[in-house]
């Protein structure tokens, strides 16, 4: 068997421009999980359509609906057909994001949001990241289309925003029309996705057990790693606003370039994650994390625009491989019919740590008596060297379980 085979598994036989097709629409279905972009420019509108409590519910709403779609749409992808998930959840996305602006009624509004990105999300991010760790039996090649799937991923909210914003110039409704371009990505999921059988039914029709006792052990260790990784990833993409606002370092548009440069960056360490997995494989978070954390002491100690500028940018792709590196790892430490669970609970942590960086520093400004989120980095920057040494002693016992497995 050649080496593509043996990468490909099952699907080996699928040719090389099917799958380059199908790869292309899985990259593009992340329009699905960026969808909220699309109304970031005309989130005050509803502000001023609607009381407080009913715009917030639109803005956020999705995201908590989405956190638990994203379990159920792991458990779906190991019981059912998961082209039928993916095709499904995004027909929901591409037809409640047209028709989101028809009516301006605010409980129509929120239905729609709801099934939009909360959960057409659930079910599309955990079946096309299951779709992929079945694709792509070798770890290496499998890590390589992870990361060319969050390179898109990361341009495509920019993407959205940027479409939504000009289309808004007619009026706000009219923003709601960029979801048009979803059509022909519906279409060549439909086309180029292949018949995927559940794993789960396959092992049962074969007499076999499905998924082992005992299958979430790996998974915890790498949930709490990423938990608290992505707290403080998500710190500057979220709140460096806030950062830049009170440090007195620049106004609107250093922030809209702060976030531009921590966006094209990690875009570029995504395109190159396949070859640092390939080299450091599951040694990759070790020095993302060193990163991070003496990121976050730089920008404490030095806030001034430059170096805040070059310091969060490497940051943001550091953040990048680390993120692409949860979701290679916890398709391997997991059986193949308990994938689209595994991949369902690390969504969840990824919704959940989202919505709760606000609150996290909150607490540690709590903590450390203070009103200031700069004065929080210090001890962002201690947790995130705690969570290293946490990552260093899950791959020593990672790599010595592999080493007894394989003898």
């Amino acid at each position: 068997m050649s080496n593509t085979q043996e990468a490909l598994g099952k699907y080996s036989q699928i040719s090389g421009a099917r799958r380059t097709l199908m790869m292309v629409a899985l990259c593009l279905s992340t329009m699905c999980t960026m969808g909220d972009f699309v109304i970031v420019p005309i989130t005050a509108k509803f502000y001023e359509l609607f009381d407080e409590m009913v715009a917030n519910l639109i803005a956020t709403g999705p995201a908590l609906i989405g956190i638990v779609f994203c379990y159920i749409g792991g458990r779906l992808a190991d019981k059912v057909n998961k082209k039928i998930q993916m095709v499904v959840g995004f027909a929901i996305f591409t037809f409640s994001g047209i028709l989101g602006g028809l009516f301006v009624n605010s409980a129509y509004i929120i239905l729609m949001r709801l099934l939009c990105t909360g959960v057409a999300w659930g079910l599309t991010c955990t079946a096309a990241m299951a779709i992929i760790a079945e694709m792509y039996v070798d770890e290496t090649r499998r890590s390589k289309v992870i990361g060319w799937y969050n390179m898109v991923m990361s341009l495509m909210g920019a993407v959205l925003s940027l479409i939504a914003g000009n289309l808004a110039l007619n009026g706000w409704q009219s923003a709601f029309k960029t979801y048009l371009i979803a059509i022909p990505v519906l279409i060549m999921l439909v086309l180029f996705l292949p018949n995927m059988a559940p794993a789960a039914a396959a092992s049962e029709q074969k007499g076999t057990d499905s998924a082992s006792k005992g299958w979430l052990k790996p998974v915890i260790p790498l949930l709490i790693l990423f938990v608290l990784s992505a707290l403080a990833g998500y710190i500057m993409s979220y709140l460096c606003a806030l950062y830049v606002t009170e440090t007195g370092i620049g106004n609107e548009a250093f922030i809209g370039t702060l976030t531009t440069a921590a966006t094209i960056l990690s875009c570029l360490c995504n395109a190159a994650y396949g070859a640092i997995y390939g080299k450091l494989k599951a040694k990759t978070p070790i020095p993302c994390m060193v990163i991070i954390a003496v990121s976050f002491l730089l920008l404490f100690l030095f806030p001034v625009k430059t170096p805040v500028l070059i310091v969060n940018s490497i940051m943001g792709g550091a953040w990048g491989i680390l993120y692409s590196f949860f979701y290679t790892q916890i398709t391997i430490v997991v059986l193949e019919d308990v994938q689209g669970t595994a991949i369902g609970l690390l969504n969840v942590a990824n919704g959940a740590a989202g919505f709760a960086v606000s609150y996290y520093i909150s607490v540690l400004k709590f903590l450390l008596h203070t009103d200031s989120i700069r004065a929080t980095f210090p001890l962002v920057a201690i947790i995130m060297a705690a969570t290293t040494v946490g990552a260093v002693i899950y791959v020593a016992k990672y790599t010595a379980s592999k080493k007894k497995s394989a003898q």
